[in-house]
């Protein structure tokens, strides 16, 4: 029977593995897109999905930024990740004055930033009547990292119910 001497080099060697391996989450993380909402241009903008009511009819603006957070300079890709299963939220998408909705909801609208530099979108809703939840917002895909983030606004939802779901 082995001695609890032989068998702790093995413990400390896979717990010092463990911690390497942890290492390039954490610089995965570093190249990822970070995206912030706003229900107001000028903020302020929030990491978690700000909660936004509309009636059936109404119409509302929500601004989105998205930031490089990788050292190169790198080429994102912005699709519509929504969530709106009765389609009861018409959707346009801006960067600037200039709509790219067929872009962002076909196959994507691409865009570039270097180190720390920021874009900001609108997203135009307009609400049908008597509308269900939803979960609106973009996906981002980095390239060359070949990372994701996601942002949302939950619109009508009770607190985390469809956006975290």
């Amino acid at each position: 029977m082995p001695s609890w001497r032989s068998l702790l080099f093995p413990v400390i060697a896979l717990m010092i593995a463990g911690l390497f391996a942890a290492l390039p989450g954490a610089a995965v993380a570093a190249n990822e897109p970070k995206v912030t909402m706003a229900k107001h241009r000028d903020g302020p903008y929030q990491d978690t999905y700000p909660r936004v009511n509309l009636a059936g009819g109404e119409v509302t603006n929500l601004y989105l930024k998205v930031r490089n957070r990788a050292h190169p300079r790198q080429t994102l890709t912005m699709t519509d990740d929504s969530y709106d299963p009765g389609g009861d939220y018409r959707r346009t998408w801006f960067d600037g004055d200039k709509e790219v909705t067929n872009r962002v909801e076909g196959s994507g609208y691409e865009l570039k930033l270097k180190h720390d530099e920021s874009e900001r979108f609108r997203l135009h809703v307009k609400a049908k009547p008597s509308p269900d939840p939803g979960c609106l917002g973009p996906r981002f895909h980095a390239q060359p990292s070949d990372t994701y983030s996601w942002g949302y606004f939950a619109l009508n939802d009770d607190p985390g119910a469809i956006c975290s779901g």
